[in-house]
């Protein structure tokens, strides 16, 4: 008569571990060389490989940075400038009102006195000006041994002397280095 077996189900399936540990040779088990205690190796592991799922995926990622870098760098660019453009139109609003605030003290008539007294040194009829010189803000002399008197005058008015410098430099004027004017 067979044997029945303990179980239920069947007879007891190993799992592949529980099956590789029955296959060790005793002598392993129990350490029964009497050489000392056994060492254990352990087998060496598989490489992973990259899979064609992992390309893939990595390619497909890489394509959405990509894709987002460009328009987040224009967005930047958009942000900056708009901040830039708010900062001019502030400066701007505060000139405005710098020189709006200025009209309105030139359309007083008061005022106008006062700044033409001060700048223009204007005086009321029948007002007698004193301008005071001080003696350290004499302009310097160009020769400090020449008085005024001795300075040289030119002979020409000024305009006839620029225009004779102009002319002169435009007689020495270099030559055409590509030699393109020479036929």
């Amino acid at each position: 008569m067979p044997e029945r077996p303990s179980r239920p189900g069947g007879p007891r399936r190993r799992s592949p571990a529980t099956a590789r540990r029955s296959v060790r040779p005793a002598a392993r088990r129990s350490g029964g060389n009497g050489a000392g205690a056994a060492t254990r190796t352990s087998a060496a592991r598989p490489r992973r490989r990259v899979t064609g799922r992992t390309v893939v995926l990595g390619v497909v990622l890489l394509a959405l940075a990509l894709s987002y870098v460009f328009p987040l760098r224009v967005y930047l660019a958009q942000q900056g400038e708009i901040a830039q453009l708010r900062t001019d139109q502030r400066e701007q609003r505060d000139r405005i009102d710098r020189l709006t605030a200025e009209a309105a003290l030139w359309s007083d008539d008061d005022y106008v006195r006062i700044q033409a007294r001060k700048r223009l040194y204007f005086g009321e009829p029948g007002e007698m000006l004193l301008l005071p010189v001080w003696e350290e803000q004499q302009p310097p002399s160009p020769d400090p041994g020449l008085s005024p008197d001795e300075l040289p005058v030119s002979p020409e008015p000024w305009w006839d002397s620029l225009w004779t410098s102009i002319q002169s430099a435009d007689r020495s004027a270099p030559a055409d280095p590509g030699g393109e004017g020479a036929g």
